[in-house]
């Protein structure tokens, strides 16, 4: 088909594809960031309509990943939106901050920036495999579940991603040593 833009009806039908093979893993992760399924099945139908804004989808290599790091972005999303729509009030403010110490070190904090710059700018199987490993909390086996993919590849995408992460969070880590 070459590099052209996919006609609607062939996009939809990939689309479609993908939605019967990995909804219910994708709805099964985002409840375990939301905790209610009707907004995991929500955000999951978010990140379906995203998709159908993509050029040209034939183009992705790893569907599952590509669709997982959406799923990420999509959820934070949600839950700085969530954040912002519950009422603030001061109550607890300083166990936020003690458990957190956001206000502790400047550095700590542009530190996370960079980090997430990082992670944004890795391949989506070695961004997604860290994130679900890392933030998550999920086991080899569970991430290679998740991606459909096999434990050992996991492990060469979290050794793979964390060598690039610190070859480009090096210069910052550096100046945070300082």
């Amino acid at each position: 088909m070459g590099f052209g833009a996919m006609k609607e009806a062939e996009q939809h039908q990939l689309l479609d594809c993908w939605y019967r093979q990995f909804n219910d893993r994708l709805v099964d992760f985002l409840y375990r960031g939301v905790r209610i399924r009707a907004d995991a099945q929500d955000l999951a139908q978010e990140i379906y309509l995203r998709m159908l804004r993509v050029k040209s989808p034939e183009l992705i290599e790893s569907p599952r990943a590509y669709l997982y790091r959406v799923a990420i972005h999509v959820l934070d999303e949600w839950r700085t939106k969530e954040r912002r729509a519950k009422q603030h009030s001061s109550d607890g403010l300083e166990d936020i901050v003690a458990s957190t110490g956001l206000y502790d070190n400047p550095r700590q904090r542009d530190l996370a920036v960079d980090l997430r710059s990082a992670l944004h700018h890795l391949p989506a199987s070695y961004s997604a495999t860290l994130i679900l490993h890392w933030h998550y909390g999920m086991t080899y086996a569970e991430v290679a579940e998740h991606l459909d993919v096999t434990e050992r590849q996991v492990k060469r995408y979290v050794v793979k991603g964390y060598a690039a992460l610190r070859s480009r969070l090096e210069p910052a880590l550096d100046g945070a040593n300082d």
